[in-house]
């Protein structure tokens, strides 16, 4: 396991808990916490595939903008990951919550760029996806 601290304070962990996975642990210094896990293609993946999932710690205290900072740091990571795979990575997000659907469809539509239009199942879950890729490593 390797711990990192970004320039915004995110404290970074990574662990690799099984063979063709990789899991990022990603806190804000104000308590909301983000775990990416990166699946590697297998039998189960057709392709390498990220998602996330985020919760508040109990000691949170809402700043405005965390989120997006968050995701961004998210999304770099999932980059230096495709980066080292050697191709795209695709990244779902999936939320029931009103307010994440809001910020994907404003700030995160700006940082990620999303591929369709998002998918609306029954159970009121929005589904969006994109292609994460490598590193341009010659600028």
């Amino acid at each position: 396991m390797s711990v990192e601290f970004h320039d915004s304070g995110i404290r970074q962990t990574r662990s690799e808990p099984s063979i063709g996975e990789v899991r990022h642990q990603l806190e804000t210094p104000n308590g909301k916490k983000m775990r990416v896990t990166i699946y590697n293609k297998s039998s189960s993946w057709p392709k390498p595939c990220a998602i996330t999932y985020v919760e508040n710690g109990p000691n949170h205290i809402r700043v405005p903008g965390t989120t997006t900072q968050l995701y961004a740091a998210a999304k770099e990571l999932i980059q230096d990951e495709a980066t080292v795979m050697g191709g795209d990575i695709l990244y779902m997000l999936s939320t029931e919550s009103e307010e994440m659907k809001r910020w994907a469809l404003g700030p995160g539509m700006e940082l990620f760029r999303w591929d369709k239009t998002p998918q609306e199942i029954p159970s009121g879950r929005m589904r969006l996806s994109t292609y994460i890729s490598p590193r341009n490593l010659e600028q």
